[in-house]
């Protein structure tokens, strides 16, 4: 089941951003050409949308309020396809739409319980170096 950290979804979409060699442009005004530095393997922030389903209004909030405290700290994310990336930076969760379902099927809560979809857009960035990077 896709997650991050312990908050689990129904699904999470997105790519996780592979770390690469980040460069920075070297130039001075009236000086032709250019140059790079290089800065280190990075990776760049990306989005990835979850989406999970809750009992009722009140159980919507109380998701969302869970999944920001998860803001500023350091998760492990488990894909839809099971692949889990550990130390990932979540730098901000934005939520994108409560929706209520009218007739409710699988999903999280247990037997045909959840009458609201909470879909949230999560900005993430790989903190540690896969060892095969180095």
């Amino acid at each position: 089941m896709p997650s991050i950290g312990s908050q689990s979804f129904i699904s999470l979409r997105g790519a996780l951003q592979p770390f690469g060699e980040r460069l920075e442009e070297i130039t001075r005004a009236g000086v032709d050409g250019v140059a790079f530095r290089k800065l280190g393997k990075r990776s760049q922030p990306y989005q990835m949308m979850s989406v999970v389903d809750v009992a009722d209004a009140a159980a919507a909030s109380a998701e969302i309020e869970a999944c920001k405290a998860l803001q500023g700290t350091l998760q492990t994310v488990t894909e839809d396809n099971s692949n889990a990336t550990e130390e990932v930076a979540v730098l901000l969760v934005e939520v994108s739409a409560v929706q209520p379902i009218a007739t409710p099927s699988g999903g999280t809560v247990d037997g045909d319980d959840g009458t609201f979809l909470v879909r949230l857009v999560w900005t993430l960035q790989n903190t540690k170096v896969p060892s095969e990077e180095f």
